[in-house]
């Protein structure tokens, strides 16, 4: 076995900046994994009425009040997790399943130069979207809950674009993509709609016509739906063509 197969360090990233009940959802489903990431780093913009002690493990380190923007914390992570294949699972998102790092982990020794990709989840209240598999194959398919960048797949280390307020995360998973990727078609993750990464707004809107001008006028008609219909509706008519839709019992 090669060297590179045998020490298959995971790093588990966890921006935080909303509710507590967020926070812990996230660190609960990282904590009841059966095969735990050797570092999870917390960064926190600001916290109240947590309880740090509960959630305090060997290999979890907080980060607290250093980051000035989403994107800047995204970067303190990545510089904090150089020697380590990483994920992000920001405050509010979980783990699919407690065998969720188990996968990671076996799929990089058998991938042990490729950066992966894998399913993920959108959850509002009790309806869920699974990923249709035409839309999973195209190539700008990679949530950042399920996009796993290999530490060994990279000459340098790639950064978020912090003066990119919308889309830094796309652009830095398509330059990963760039390099050696693979698809696995398995869900590892949930990703929870309904805060303020997943809605449309004025500033998503400016934003996005800096960057492309298709993508500003199709958020605004997203923003048009957003303010006219009820959310659940809206998630089902956004994802429709994309994802099944499915119910919680």
């Amino acid at each position: 076995m090669l060297k590179s197969q045998q020490n298959i360090k995971i790093g588990v990233i966890t921006i935080h900046n909303g509710t507590v009940v967020e926070l812990e959802r996230t660190l609960n489903s990282i904590d009841e994994q059966s095969n735990k990431p050797d570092l999870n780093l917390v960064i926190i913009k600001k916290v109240n009425n947590f309880d740090f002690k509960s959630y305090k493990k060997k290999y979890r380190k907080f980060i607290i009040g250093k980051d000035k923007s989403l994107w800047n914390a995204m970067n303190i992570g990545i510089q904090n997790t150089e020697k380590f294949n990483i994920i992000f699972l920001n405050s509010g998102d979980k783990f699919f399943s407690i065998k969720s790092i188990k996968h990671i982990r076996n799929q990089l020794k058998k991938n042990y130069n490729c950066s992966l990709v894998f399913k993920t989840i959108l959850k509002y209240r009790n309806t869920l979207f699974y990923p249709k598999k035409k839309y999973f194959e195209k190539d700008n398919y990679s949530p950042h809950p399920s996009f796993v960048r290999n530490s060994s797949n990279e000459l340098k280390i790639e950064f978020f674009d912090e003066k990119n307020k919308i889309n830094a995360d796309g652009i830095w998973m398509k330059k990963l993509r760039k390099k050696k990727f693979k698809k696995i078609n398995k869900i590892i993750s949930v990703y929870y709609l309904g805060g303020q990464s997943s809605n449309p707004s004025l500033v998503s809107i400016l934003q996005l016509l800096k960057f492309d001008i298709n993508g500003g006028i199709k958020e605004f008609l997203k923003f048009l739906l957003y303010q006219l219909l009820p959310k659940e509706m809206y998630y089902k008519f956004l994802y429709s063509l994309k994802f099944e839709t499915k119910f919680e019992k």
